[in-house]
């Protein structure tokens, strides 16, 4: 049996591939739902912090939780971990999972719901495979660490002196050892940076980058701590910048949310 942790991506579609089919099904706890060979089971629900409807937080809370995927004889447990306000996606298989909603909703902090009364509300689609996936880039480790002094959720691409000039003023001082110079003739920096987390534990890192005809696709795995975690009490701001030879085609990012599963 694998293990695998939720990936969350806040797009507005499951991209990469050609959507044909989508389906709304609803996961009740312990009941397997199946759809074209794949059978989905709520297996557990870990914790529920959301805030309580008609209730204003600082905090929008999350649940997490755990779906079974059982293909044939392999079965694959997802650790989800769905904000309050925001859907979640998957991809598994050849299908996008989107995650569109958990009940009951909280009606009061001190509510305990029992497991076996919560619903995960959820879309199957069914996508195409592309013919052409790309060809994979190289790229080069540039700097990658915990803590920087910018503190906000950006993506970046630096192809020009004055930007990366701007880049070091954003990191200085925590980032000492970063290069005072590259040549933007040959090369591009590639930068992610998760935004300040009020603990350890987080991790940003580019997993991996595709060139395709008209542009190029940086996929980027952000890692969240579980709640069996140990983490140091320490303000932290992620971030990976790494640099690839020069290209003058359209850079899109995609964000994947991992939540590390502590035992």
């Amino acid at each position: 049996m694998r293990i695998l942790s939720a990936l969350l991506i806040f797009i507005s579609n499951c991209v990469f591939f050609g959507l044909k089919t989508h389906n709304l099904l609803t996961l009740s706890f312990n009941k397997p739902v199946e759809f074209n060979g794949l059978k989905f089971i709520l297996a557990d629900v870990l914790s529920d912090t959301r805030c309580p409807e008609n209730v204003v937080c600082k905090w929008e809370g999350r649940v997490d939780f755990i779906i079974k995927v059982i293909k044939d004889k392999d079965t694959t447990e997802l650790l989800v971990a769905k904000p309050k306000n925001k859907r979640v996606k998957l991809y598994f298989y050849d299908f996008c999972i989107e995650i569109i909603d958990v009940l009951p909703h909280r009606r009061s902090t001190l509510e305990n719901i029992k497991r076996e009364k919560y619903k995960v509300i959820f879309e199957l689609k069914n996508v195409e495979k592309e013919n052409n996936r790309g060809k994979e880039i190289k790229f080069e480790n540039f700097k990658k660490g915990i803590y920087c002094n910018f503190t906000e959720k950006k993506d970046f691409v630096i192809d020009n002196k004055e930007d990366f000039l701007n880049l070091l003023s954003k990191v200085s001082g925590k980032i000492s050892s970063l290069p005072s110079q590259i040549d933007f003739d040959k090369y591009i920096l590639i930068a992610t940076f998760m935004g300040q987390k009020s603990s350890g534990g987080y991790e940003i890192k580019i997993e991996k980058i595709v060139e395709f005809e008209k542009e190029i696709k940086v996929f980027v795995k952000e890692i969240i701590p579980g709640k069996n975690c140990i983490v140091t009490m320490a303000l932290t701001q992620p971030y990976h910048i790494v640099k690839i030879k020069k290209s003058y085609k359209r850079i899109k990012f995609y964000h994947e949310t991992y939540t590390r599963n502590c035992k």
